[in-house]
């Protein structure tokens, strides 16, 4: 399990194994809804490198990094307009790091996290509260806090 910056459960995974190695993990959020499905692409040595992320419908995943909470909300095709002003407002706020993923906390509130993963103890990155008003996405930190994360 996964867990929001509040304590209580982001997502769920529910992994099927073959011969020892993961080949399928779904993906749930806190209310038992399917948000994805992701496999893992492993290499020649049997290490994974990456996953290949799914929509439910077994339709291909549309972002590079997981977006979790949207099924409470339709899904990720009625949260596309959010989701791509969500963006926007990051790539201003952290121009050093990508978005590793987005957390919706409600219709109205997200946590973003963005950073770079080199490996398990090697990586970094940030932690971004954003709020809507009305139509737009705003950084609701307080001016100049950064929350960072280094493993």
């Amino acid at each position: 399990m996964t867990y929001k910056s509040d304590g209580t459960v982001k997502a769920r995974g529910e992994s099927e194994l073959q011969e020892g190695k993961i080949t399928r993990t779904e993906i749930f959020d806190s209310e038992g809804r399917l948000e994805f499905i992701e496999h893992p692409i492993y290499d020649e040595n049997g290490k994974i490198t990456g996953n290949k992320r799914l929509l439910p419908d077994g339709n291909p995943y549309p972002y590079k990094y997981a977006v979790y909470g949207v099924a409470a909300f339709g899904g990720l095709e009625a949260m596309k307009g959010d989701i791509e002003k969500i963006q926007e407002v990051v790539s201003l706020i952290d121009r050093q790091y990508p978005i590793l993923d987005i957390v919706f906390l409600s219709k109205d509130r997200v946590e973003v996290q963005t950073g770079i993963v080199k490996g398990p103890l090697n990586a970094r990155g940030r932690f971004h509260n954003l709020k809507k008003q009305g139509n737009l996405w705003q950084n609701a930190d307080k001016e100049g806090m950064v929350h960072s994360w280094v493993s």
